[in-house]
């Protein structure tokens, strides 16, 4: 079972747990959100696999994980883009977020989940997904805003998201 520290509301660790178990419980836990672009501009956004336990079929911001425990935002960050997209490539911080909440649609449940989140932005080019992504697609913000993935993003990420 992977471990993630579970982190108190000033992001200081408090103990390990299962990611599922975490979910589960409300645990604080620390999470990246990986924002690529492409070569045009664009932002790379992935669906995420039938296989995946939460958000199974959901459209996602480029890569997004949990950080494992005892690793570091930025470890974490270039660990699951390698993981996911199957390329090295130099990581931004652009935000930090305290005590965000999103909502996980799970296979039997949707539970809201707290987490810290480090945001990244980066450039991708030579991208292959892994089995965790089952499609990806340069959206510029036009197409984003006209299409089923805002509904996805919104879902995950809250109606702030856009505006």
């Amino acid at each position: 079972m992977e471990l993630i520290d579970i982190v108190n509301s000033e992001d200081e660790v408090i103990g390990q747990k299962g990611k599922v178990e975490a979910h589960m419980n409300g645990d604080i836990h620390r999470h990246v959100h990986i924002h690529l672009f492409d070569k045009y501009g664009n932002h790379l956004v992935s669906k995420r696999s039938s296989i995946k336990y939460d958000n199974a079929g959901m459209w996602d911001p480029s890569v997004s994980g949990h950080v494992k425990e005892g690793e570091s935002y930025s470890n974490a960050a270039h660990r699951k883009v390698k993981e996911e997209y199957n390329i090295e490539t130099a990581l931004t911080p652009f935000s930090y977020q305290k005590n965000y909440l999103s909502e996980r649609v799970l296979k039997d449940r949707t539970v809201i989940e707290t987490k810290h989140v480090m945001i990244y932005v980066g450039y991708a080019d030579g991208y292959s997904p892994n089995e965790e992504i089952s499609d990806i697609k340069p959206v510029n913000k036009n197409m984003l805003m006209a299409s089923d993935l805002k509904k996805d993003l919104e879902i995950m990420y809250g109606k702030n998201m856009f505006k």
